[in-house]
């Protein structure tokens, strides 16, 4: 079962357990399902450390027709803990500059 990690920054409230987001990770896209969250670090808003189980269920040629629909929001998703803090750190920087980043949303 392969899992990966995010930190996302959202005023929506905790991302509720089993439910399911398109994940962008490394070159492609995944659907994933939210196993875990707790409070993440401090952030612009409210933030969650979240674990995903990947759906093995779902091919690429369906993950990717999935994150090309309009309606649908994307998030980022890294292989470890560690890598999601360190970009979160980045995201975070754009967001104080530009006003949106990745994994960020109201």
């Amino acid at each position: 079962m392969k899992e990966l990690y995010s930190i996302l920054v959202t005023t929506t409230g905790r991302p509720r357990l089993g439910s399911r987001y398109v994940l962008r990770h490394g070159t492609r896209f995944w659907v994933g399902e939210v196993r875990s969250t707790m409070p993440g670090p401090p952030s612009s808003m409210t933030s969650w450390s979240v674990i995903w189980r990947v759906d093995p269920t779902v091919d690429e040629a369906q993950a990717d027709a999935m994150a090309r629909n309009r309606n649908t929001f994307v998030l980022d998703a890294r292989a470890t803990p560690e890598e999601a803090l360190r970009w979160h750190a980045i995201d975070e920087a754009h967001y104080r500059e530009q006003g949106y980043a990745p994994n960020h949303w109201t």
